[in-house]
């Protein structure tokens, strides 16, 4: 489809194709157009779609697009550009994983659902080809709409980077572990119900440490020392317990009766469980000799049988869990949104 006028206007040539992140996200003042190694970051701009296309779109499409105003552009010069094809997909698949890697950088929520678009320019005419809604983290309690900075849109095109080279890197056993628990993560980012979401970020825990079976709760809080340091047993076996409860249905316990410091409980452990899997998952995916560690089981088994200091020598240092819940305010949050 033809669009009257797009923020790409003076980045995308004629015979370019182009693919594009656009996002209704509140960011600051250090957002600016300006490159991303081979992405653009395209700031403060709008789409005016024609009235043809908004009646083909529809109401809803058309306000979800024309509401971005912060968009990741990829390009490339085509020899073939009124043809959708693989030059397209190789654009999407580099914006598409820039958006994963923004995912990792922190809890951010888009105002309305983030949108992947694919097209091409031919002559003076924008063409926009394909369009595909992406599943978006979901707003918080506290601090639903946080801000995005240009540290973050950079770091997350260089965590997308690693994305990319990991699809293509040389890995004995291949990478199906650790991209499963990836796909974790996005299901648990976009869940709604609080104490699955505790469940799913559990889960994508549970994808780094492999803990064997019959020693799954024991391994829940030994192994994962190696992230967080050895101080806090206590609050994985509370993180275990929830993840059990969602896993045997017996949620009802945090959920049945309205208790607010049980629901309180619930969301900080929420915002410490999301924050640890970011960060574990930020430094496995944005550290490359820490791919081959953690690509698949057979890796995983050979990683954890290290000793110990080898291990954390690999690793790094451990980052502190507790970093979202420690200026958490329980009087900015209503016994309404805790229902």
């Amino acid at each position: 489809m033809a669009v009257s006028s797009t923020p790409f206007d003076g980045y995308v040539q004629p015979n370019d194709k182009y693919s594009a992140l656009a996002l209704c996200v509140k960011t600051d003042d250090t957002v600016t157009t300006q490159d991303l190694g081979d992405l653009r970051l395209i700031a403060r701009a709008n789409f005016q779609l024609d009235d043809f296309w908004r009646h083909q779109l529809g109401d809803m499409k058309t306000r979800d697009l024309e509401s971005c105003d912060t968009f990741v552009v990829a390009r490339q010069v085509s020899t073939n550009p009124g043809v959708h094809d693989s030059e397209n997909k190789h654009l999407q698949a580099m914006v598409y994983n820039a958006y994963l890697g923004l995912l990792l950088t922190g809890p951010w929520a888009a105002s309305n659902p983030p949108l992947l678009l694919s097209g091409a320019r031919l002559a003076d005419e924008m063409v926009l080809r394909q369009h595909q809604t992406l599943d978006g983290p979901i707003p918080r309690i506290v601090a639903p709409y946080p801000w995005i900075g240009i540290c973050d849109f950079a770091e997350g095109v260089r965590l997308g980077r690693c994305i990319t080279d990991i699809l293509t890197a040389k890995i004995n056993g291949g990478h199906w572990r650790l991209l499963r628990t990836m796909n974790i993560f996005l299901q648990a980012m976009s869940t709604r119900d609080l104490v699955e979401r505790v469940h799913q970020y559990c889960r994508c825990i549970d994808g780094l440490i492999l803990p064997e079976v019959g020693k799954t709760a024991s391994h829940f809080k030994s192994r994962t020392q190696l992230f967080i340091g050895p101080k806090h047993h206590a609050l994985m076996d509370k993180l275990y317990q929830i993840r059990s409860a969602d896993e045997h249905l017996n949620e009802s316990k945090y959920l049945e009766v309205f208790d607010r410091d049980t629901r309180l409980d619930v969301l900080q452990k929420e915002m410490i469980v999301s924050y640890m899997v970011r960060q574990a998952l930020r430094h496995v995916i944005g550290t490359p000799h820490l791919w081959e560690h953690f690509a698949n089981a057979q890796a995983l088994e050979a990683f954890w049988s290290m000793p110990d200091a080898e291990r954390q020598k690999l690793w790094g240092d451990p980052f502190d869990p507790l970093c979202p819940v420690k200026d958490f305010d329980t009087s900015c949050v209503s016994d309404e949104q805790l229902r």
